[in-house]
């Protein structure tokens, strides 16, 4: 089994969650178990509910995930990490980012 980080999941309606559910993970019997009803259930339910999903989510890329979810048009996108953003082509064409002096002095990293 591939170990991937699942960095954040979150679906924010009740039509998303099906979708999620039935075609994105192809477990539609999670939509309706009673413990992942409704968002307050299925924030209940959060520990049991994050490790299901992210024994499927491990399984495939974020790149498979993000195109997956896209075409089933479920709200996603990447959340970067402080390296990734740092690095992102883009924002660094833009100017995003400045160097300024720190309080503490000279960063020694």
């Amino acid at each position: 089994m591939l170990r991937r980080k699942v960095r954040y999941v979150a679906v924010l309606s009740q039509s998303a969650w099906r979708l999620f559910c039935e075609q994105a993970l192809s477990h539609p019997s999670w939509v309706d178990d009673p413990r992942f009803l409704n968002n307050e259930l299925r924030v209940r339910h959060r520990d049991e509910l994050e490790a299901m999903i992210a024994e499927i989510i491990r399984t495939r890329s974020q790149r498979y995930w993000l195109q997956r979810l896209g075409e089933l048009d479920i709200p996603c996108g990447q959340v970067r990490d402080l390296a990734e953003t740092l690095n992102h082509p883009q924002l660094r064409e833009l100017g995003a980012f400045v160097e300024a002096p720190s309080l503490r002095g000279p960063d020694t990293c």
